[in-house]
């Protein structure tokens, strides 16, 4: 009987010491965070000399609840009843490392944490947790201290299910990058660490199977979205191979509130919203603008090719119905005229004292009498040749040259020499070449046409509300002329067909759409791209993420990979190109159409050399003509 019962007695210390174990593994596999140690000290300090350069400086702190009846010169963080105690310290000492609190002292660590002038690259954040502290409250206090994408986050208790429970439960999930549970226990023995998390010394992309929240919008040659689906795009290309070769998956849900603007009773919507608001993991793509910064983060720069400019159509080149005259301006052919007038004068004189001087044998005291009766005699015959003498050589025409006009004849004749082929090579060059009309190619040339009509591709996107709250005065005054056009189709065909119009919008979406709407020869460019609207424009393209985010450090990696490594232009190109062959097979399927026909028009007036004139090219000659059979 004695010998039954040890080895009952046997068999139960067994099967205790065996369900110990087993759910030490347990708790090991379920909380692979959480270790053990008799003594915080050797345990922090065994942390720092193992992490060697990339060590970050311990700062602590202790929570617990504030009694009831005691007077305490902190001032609350969050409530009336947590109180944040903290010293800071490089030096992990035996003993007094956590009081209960700083006498005398007003600073709130959190905030002086935050708003150090040098702040280290990563802090320790040592926070050891009262075994009454409010869990709840503890999790949300904790997102306000330190910086939750770079800082590793330690919390230190007596009680084991206090640690797991924050651990697990509490703490937000995918809000803190590095966190681990220190269980204060004189029964285990203390645990070998040799790194805080293989992320943090090990310079490498570690998402470990993460599975992510995208939200998206439909942005070409950046994102294709179909049926809330993405489907293609450069950032398509981006999300499938990064999360083959950085071990992560994803998911993408369409959003339709554009990319993000502040509504008027301060609330965000947009994907900056969904990223503020913690509704997902990632944007996409977002834009970084002023407006934005602090309130979501964005990983290292990607792409930079989405300017706003504006579009308009080619420059008209049209011979001018006065094309006669354009060769020489107002003032040179005023002097010709006097000069015509000159000569033809010189010439009727010349052929009067020339008969004079054949005709005269009387005394002198009576020339003025036989200048007179030559000129009543022959006045009409002598102002006809001179006048038809000099219009003669001024076209090509031979002349009979009169009896004492030769040199002033050989005179006008050098003269109309050196201006006729003047005047005929620049009437060539401007009936052959005509110069092309001025079309506005800056903002500020825009702003100075006011015959321009302007119209704004609006979807809701952050240049937009850029240019609403810009402050320079020729931003304000076209905001007033603008036509929001919902569809950039139409805005951008309008631009190209359309006389004196204009369409603004982002430089990739204005490209596909001219590319995919406008090509029926592929080297032919159907419109005029103005330069950036924007001067000194610092904002660009790049994944969104929340404020603080885990992710942040991770895909910056992954996007400077993307990006130095030429993958974006290489996509975009791509993308390009594609919509470029569609387009051309759209513009084809239809030769009677309006855009065919005008793409046509267009392309002809542009690349055929020799073009017959018109009759608005003679108009001036053709009212000569019937001014004089009038």
């Amino acid at each position: 009987m004695k010998f039954v019962v040890r080895f009952n007695i046997l068999l139960m210390v067994f099967n205790a010491v065996a369900t110990t174990n087993n759910k030490n593994i347990e708790h090991s596999n379920q909380y692979p965070d959480i270790i053990s140690t008799p003594n915080l000290q050797l345990f922090l300090n065994t942390l720092r000399s193992t992490q060697s350069h990339e060590f970050c400086p311990f700062n602590m702190f202790e929570y617990y609840k504030k009694p009831s009846k005691t007077l305490s010169t902190h001032r609350s963080y969050h409530n009336q009843t947590e109180i944040y105690t903290s010293i800071k310290t490089d030096i992990i000492e035996s003993k007094n490392v956590f009081p209960k609190s700083l006498v005398g002292s007003s600073n709130n660590p959190a905030l002086k944490l935050l708003l150090r002038k040098y702040q280290n690259h990563c802090d320790t954040i040592v926070i050891t947790i009262s075994q009454h502290a409010h869990l709840d409250k503890l999790a949300h206090a904790i997102l306000s201290i330190g910086r939750t994408n770079v800082d590793q986050y330690i919390f230190v208790s007596t009680k084991t299910k206090l640690v797991q429970d924050l651990s697990k439960k509490s703490l937000p999930p995918k809000r803190l990058k590095y966190v681990l549970g220190v269980i204060l226990s004189s029964k285990q023995t203390t645990q070998d660490v040799t790194y805080f998390h293989s992320s943090v010394t090990k310079n490498r992309v570690s998402l470990n199977g993460i599975n992510l929240k995208i939200t998206s919008v439909h942005i070409p040659p950046l994102l294709n979205m179909k049926d809330n689906q993405l489907i293609g795009g450069m950032m398509y290309k981006l999300y499938a191979g990064a999360s083959k070769n950085f071990n992560f998956t994803y998911d993408v849900y369409k959003f339709m509130e554009g990319s993000g603007r502040l509504l008027t009773n301060g609330t965000w919507v947009g994907l900056v919203g969904e990223l503020l608001y913690h509704r997902f993991d990632l944007s996409a793509a977002i834009r970084v603008t002023p407006a934005r910064y602090g309130l979501i983060d964005a990983a290292n720069f990607l792409w930079n090719e989405d300017d706003l400019i504006f579009i308009t159509s080619l420059p008209q080149r049209r011979i001018p119905w006065a094309a006669i005259f354009q060769p020489f301006t107002l003032s040179l052919w005023l002097v010709i005229l006097v000069a015509l007038g000159a000569m033809t004068l010189s010439l009727f004189f010349a052929m009067i004292i020339t008969t004079l001087l054949n005709t005269r044998h009387t005394p002198y005291p009576t020339i003025i009498a036989d200048v007179m009766c030559i000129i009543n005699e022959n006045y009409f015959e002598y102002a006809y040749t001179s006048l038809i003498t000099t219009v003669g050589i001024c076209l090509d025409q031979g002349v009979q040259i009169q009896k004492g006009t030769k040199i002033l004849v050989m005179i006008w004749l050098l003269s109309i020499l050196v201006i006729g082929t003047g005047y005929k090579d620049k009437l060539f060059a401007a009936l052959t070449s005509p110069e092309s009309e001025d079309v506005p190619r800056t903002v500020e040339e825009l702003h100075a046409r006011t015959d321009y009509r302007v119209i704004f591709h609006y979807w809701k996107s952050s240049h937009f509300n850029q240019f609403k709250t810009s402050e320079r005065q020729i931003h304000k005054d076209l905001v007033k002329r603008f036509i929001l056009e919902p569809e950039i189709a139409k805005c951008v065909l309008m631009a190209v067909f359309a006389p004196k119009t204009v369409c603004f919008g982002t430089t990739s979406v204005i490209k596909l759409t001219l590319a995919s709407n406008t090509t029926l020869v592929s080297a032919f460019e159907a419109a005029v791209f103005s330069g950036s609207v924007f001067l000194m424009d610092p904002m660009y393209i790049s994944v969104g993420l929340q404020r603080r985010s885990i992710y942040l450090e991770d895909f910056s990696k992954i996007v400077s990979m993307f990006r130095d490594g030429g993958f974006m232009e290489y996509w975009g190109q791509q993308e390009f190109m594609t919509y470029k062959a569609k387009g051309k097979r759209w513009v084809n399927s239809d030769p009677t159409g309006y855009v065919f026909q005008k793409l046509k028009q267009l392309i002809t007036d542009y690349t055929v050399i020799t073009k017959p004139f018109q009759i608005s090219n003679f108009f001036v000659i053709f009212c000569i003509y019937f001014l004089g059979f009038l």
